[in-house]
C-alpha cells in the first residue's frame, strides 16, 4: 500500500465518520420534531377531552332556547369544533405515512389554534354557568388555564417583536378592566382592532406581501387582512392551498378577519345599543386575539421563508 493510498483510505474513512455524524444528527432533529409532534397532539386531545366534558353539562335546551352566554360561547365554539372534526379526519388519514413527510410534523406541532381559542371560549362560558347544578360535578376537574393567566406570556412574545406592540396589548387588556369610563366597552374593541393591524405590518415591514401572486388587495389598493396574516406565517413559502397544512393557515386569515369585523362593529357601539352579554363577547375577543396572536408567532417559527 502506497502513501498515496493510505491517505485517500483515511480520507473517505473520515468522510464515512462525517457523513454518518450527520445522519445521527438529522434523526436527532427528527426524532425531537417528533417528541414535539406528539406533545402537541396530545395536548390538542386533552383540551378537547375538557371540552367534552362540558358540553356533557349543558341541557339539550340551551340549544334550542340559548340564552345571551350560551349564545356568546356556541357562536364562537361550533364553527371551531365543525373545522376542527374535517381537519383532525384528513390529519388521522395522514398519519401512518408521516415519516416521509416532514410537513406533518411541522403542521401537527403548530396548528393546535383552534383548540386554544376553544378551550378559552370554555372556560369564559364555564365561569358564567359554573354555579348551575348541572355543572356542580365538574368544579373539581374543569380547570384550564384562563385567557388572564396566558398575559404575560404573551406580551414577552409581542415584546420580542417590538416593545410597542406589547405596550398596546397591556393597554387592551387595562382598558377592559376599566370600567370608570361611559362608553368603556370601544376603549379595548378599539385597542385590539389596532394592535391586530399593527401586529401583521410589524412581521412585515417592507410590505413584501405586495409582490406575492396571491396577495388581495381592498378597495384603497393594499393587502387584505387576510393576506397579511399568510405572509406573516409563509413569506415566500410556496405551500400548496391544497395541502391540509395549509388549512390551519386558512382558519387563522378568517378567524383574524372575523375577529377584526367583530371588534370593528364594537367600537362604534353605543352604550344604550349594547348587546346585554357585551363584556363576555369582549373577554371571548381578547382571548380569541391572544390565540391568534401566539399561533401566528408559533407558526411563523416553523413555515416562514423570506427571499435572502
Amino acid at each position: 500500500m502506497t502513501e498515496s493510498n493510505k491517505d485517500e483510505y483515511l480520507n473517505k474513512i473520515r468522510g464515512i465518520i462525517s457523513n454518518r455524524r450527520l445522519v445521527s444528527s438529522s434523526l436527532d432533529k427528527t426524532q425531537k420534531e417528533i417528541a414535539e409532534a406528539k406533545e402537541s397532539n396530545e395536548l390538542v386531545t386533552a383540551k378537547f377531552q375538557r371540552v367534552e366534558s362540558l358540553f356533557v353539562c349543558i341541557p339539550k335546551n340551551s340549544f334550542t332556547n340559548p340564552d345571551p352566554h350560551f349564545g356568546s360561547f356556541i357562536g364562537s365554539a361550533g364553527s371551531i369544533i365543525n373545522s376542527e372534526y374535517e381537519f383532525s379526519k384528513k390529519l388521522s388519514e395522514q398519519a401512518s405515512n408521516f415519516s416521509s413527510n416532514t410537513l406533518f410534523l411541522s403542521g401537527t406541532t403548530a396548528s393546535t389554534t383552534t383548540a386554544e381559542v376553544l378551550t378559552d371560549v370554555s372556560a369564559i362560558y364555564y365561569q358564567t354557568q359554573n354555579r348551575r347544578p348541572e355543572f356542580n360535578k365538574m368544579r373539581a376537574t374543569f380547570v384550564i388555564e384562563k385567557p388572564i393567566e396566558k398575559k404575560e406570556r404573551i406580551s414577552d412574545k409581542l415584546f420580542q417583536i417590538s416593545p410597542k406592540l406589547r405596550d398596546m396589548f397591556n393597554s387592551a387588556w387595562q382598558s377592559f378592566f376599566d370600567e370608570s369610563k361611559d362608553r368603556g366597552v370601544i376603549y379595548p374593541a378599539h385597542a385590539m382592532r389596532e394592535l391586530l393591524s399593527d401586529f401583521l405590518q410589524e412581521l412585515d415591514k417592507n410590505n413584501k406581501v405586495k409582490e406575492m401572486d396571491w396577495c388581495e388587495f381592498s378597495e384603497n389598493k393594499q393587502p387584505t387582512q387576510k393576506s397579511r396574516v399568510r405572509f406573516a406565517i409563509l413569506g415566500v413559502n410556496n405551500l400548496s392551498e391544497e395541502n391540509i397544512f395549509f388549512k390551519p393557515i386558512i382558519e387563522l386569515m378568517d378567524k383574524a378577519r372575523e375577529l377584526y369585523l367583530k371588534l370593528n362593529g364594537y367600537a362604534h357601539f353605543r352604550k344604550e345599543s349594547l348587546p346585554l352579554n357585551y363584556k363576555i363577547d369582549i373577554e371571548i375577543y381578547l382571548a380569541t386575539l391572544q390565540d391568534i396572536i401566539e399561533s401566528i408567532i408559533n407558526m411563523r417559527a416553523k413555515f416562514y421563508k423570506n427571499d435572502d
